[in-house]
């Protein structure tokens, strides 16, 4: 489904960057330095502390340094991808589900919308990132174009911020028709009123139903956006911005 997509999509832009991060990565487990790391690893797991821990490893060449950085930015924001992609399945099953009521539908919802907001905050540290490093370079049409993306990503999640709230620790998500499903809840479940559970049935599917179509396609439209910007962001990140090696 979206998973599909998401890998052959992006999957040059990835190739790119582990092509760059795996030697880095590779160096790192040979010789000396997985030495040093694996006796750092070890007086960490135990909470032992020595001198040499504080002396940093080899500096990598500059080159390196960078794409490791952008791998960095890479994983946060594909992390909050594949919990988009998570909530979109967790949803799903819902509808066969015995148990479900009001409160498991808000958990999945409420979670799902707190990692769009997660993800718009990544994308847009990433894009101020590579604004930064094309504005010390002197870019400026590049400049202007990361800017022009900055404003695409504010607009599309804008929605979805506003149906969350900005206080996003603080207020809890509500909707409804899901208030609706919690008071059934309240009066069949532990009311007793059996009478109402056919009707509640009724609720949970379409609120289940509402749900799971509105979470899909906001993913693919998020996985468009993505895409879009990694297209563009390829040649600036891989040819453009790197330093010497």
């Amino acid at each position: 489904m979206i998973r599909d997509k998401a890998v052959t999509k992006s999957s040059a832009f990835l190739g790119k960057l582990l092509s760059e991060v795996r030697p880095i990565a590779k160096a790192s487990l040979e010789g000396n330095e997985r030495k040093i790391l694996e006796a750092r690893m070890g007086r960490h797991l135990f909470g032992l502390k020595d001198q040499e821990d504080q002396t940093p490893l080899k500096p990598l060449p500059h080159r390196q340094q960078f794409m490791v950085r952008i791998f960095y930015d890479y994983n946060e924001i594909s992390t909050a991808t594949n919990r988009l992609r998570q909530s979109e399945e967790f949803v799903m099953k819902l509808a066969k589900s015995s148990s479900v009521n009001a409160e498991s539908i808000s958990y999945h919802v409420e979670k799902y919308l707190e990692e769009n907001y997660i993800l718009k905050e990544r994308l847009l540290a990433f894009l101020r990132r590579i604004a930064k490093l094309l504005k010390q370079k002197g870019m400026h049409e590049l400049l202007v174009k990361v800017h022009d993306l900055e404003v695409s990503v504010e607009k599309s999640f804008s929605g979805i911020v506003r149906t969350r709230g900005s206080h996003i620790h603080v207020e809890r998500f509500s909707d409804d028709e899901l208030k609706r499903l919690a008071t059934l809840d309240l009066l069949v479940i532990h009311g007793r009123m059996n009478e109402l559970e056919q009707y509640r049935r009724l609720i949970i599917r379409k609120v289940v139903k509402k749900w799971s179509e509105t979470i899909k396609t906001n993913n693919k439209s998020i996985q468009q956006l993505l895409d879009f910007i990694l297209e563009f962001l390829d040649p600036v990140i891989f040819e453009k911005l790197p330093p010497p090696t």
